[in-house]
């Protein structure tokens, strides 16, 4: 189905209505990649908020709290 949506307003129920008319197949197919771009967008927005600095932590010290963590859930 081709649908020419240039220049357009639409409001949701608009779009809810034109998807509709599709298969459930593209209907599907629209829905996996609306929900791939949005999850991109949220994972974009949240890696710009994380530092970019990596924190001064070692391997070593890293070993010793996971050690430290596993000794501590052991005993109880």
């Amino acid at each position: 189905m081709q649908i020419s949506l240039q220049n357009t307003h639409l409001s949701l129920q608009q779009l809810y209505q034109i998807v509709a008319r599709f298969s459930v197949e593209q209907q599907l197919a629209i829905a996996d990649h609306i929900k791939k771009q949005a999850l991109a967008v949220k994972w974009n927005q949240f890696a710009q908020t994380m530092p970019s600095v990596e924190p001064d932590i070692s391997e070593q010290e890293i070993m010793e709290e996971i050690k430290a963590v596993r000794a501590e859930r052991s005993e109880k």
